[in-house]
């Protein structure tokens, strides 16, 4: 009778060991029928103070329209604008999906797109019902979006291994430019070679531009369409050496936009 009672007062121990983890866990798989997306908090400084194209938006623009991408629950891409700092939304929960947040000063004609944008993949910057958008989660959330252009089913974004991706950066196995600002690497490129043959981190490099010298037509500092860019302390009739990455690069100064191509200059003021 003993060992009886011995066999029942273990099996409910292990029973309620075994409850205890697995109500631990749920606290990490906690579904919301709806998400808020929280935007990146923009830099309170002066365009002189600031280090980087991202610090230096709000003090040139003031704050952006929020240009906001995600899927639903059904799969479709949906479209949102707003002022604010966050956003509510459904999303889709089955499998790993990117969210997009382009800035936008319709009153300065800088467009969506102009400067790139920021983001995040679910669930990986999610917490507690909120996701946590961000210029890095940008990064990933474009090249998640160029994967799945390469209509490549063995290699869409949804299946890529985020957690390692993230980590070359973390852990600084790129080179210093690359980590410094990831938008110099071509993602496009990088994508349709990883839908042939696999992900290599050896092709996360600058991509090889053409550069020309042109005689700055007004004062900086200038930054660029990438939050990362660090800033050109360059005035009129300084020579500033371009690398281009696109066909026109853009510059933003704190009273207008600065367009080279090639060895051509175009200086708009707002």
């Amino acid at each position: 009778m003993k060992y009886i009672k011995f066999i029942f007062f273990t099996a409910a121990i292990v029973c309620l060991v075994f409850l205890g983890l697995s109500l631990g866990s749920c606290k990490n798989h906690v579904i919301y029928d709806q998400y808020t997306f929280m935007m990146p908090q923009l830099k309170e400084c002066s365009p002189d103070e600031a280090d980087v194209s991202g610090d230096a938006y709000l003090a040139m623009f003031g704050p952006p329209l929020w240009h906001i991408e995600w899927v639903d629950p059904d799969g479709s891409v949906q479209y949102a604008q707003t002022y604010a700092s966050s956003f509510t939304a459904e999303i889709m929960q089955d499998w790993p999906n990117p969210i997009f947040a382009y800035p936008v000063w319709g009153g300065k004609n800088i467009v969506k797109g102009l400067i790139r944008p920021a983001g995040a993949i679910f669930p990986f910057d999610s917490h507690a019902g909120k996701i946590y958008l961000s210029w890095q989660g940008g990064v990933d959330a474009n090249f998640y979006k160029c994967l799945d252009n390469t209509n490549n089913e063995k290699r869409q974004g949804y299946k890529f291994d985020w957690k390692s991706f993230r980590e070359l950066f973390t852990n600084h196995v790129l080179s210093d430019e690359i980590c410094r600002d990831p938008w110099l690497a071509d993602w496009a490129a990088i994508a349709e070679k990883t839908a042939v043959s696999g992900f290599d981190k050896r092709r996360i490099v600058p991509k090889k531009n053409s550069s020309a010298n042109v005689i700055l037509p007004h004062d900086g500092p200038f930054f660029g369409t990438s939050p990362f860019m660090h800033k050109i302390d360059l005035q009129e009739g300084n020579v500033m050496t371009s690398n281009f990455i696109r066909q026109t690069e853009t510059f933003f100064a704190a009273d207008g936009i600065l367009h080279v191509s090639g060895n051509v200059v175009f200086w708009n003021p707002y």
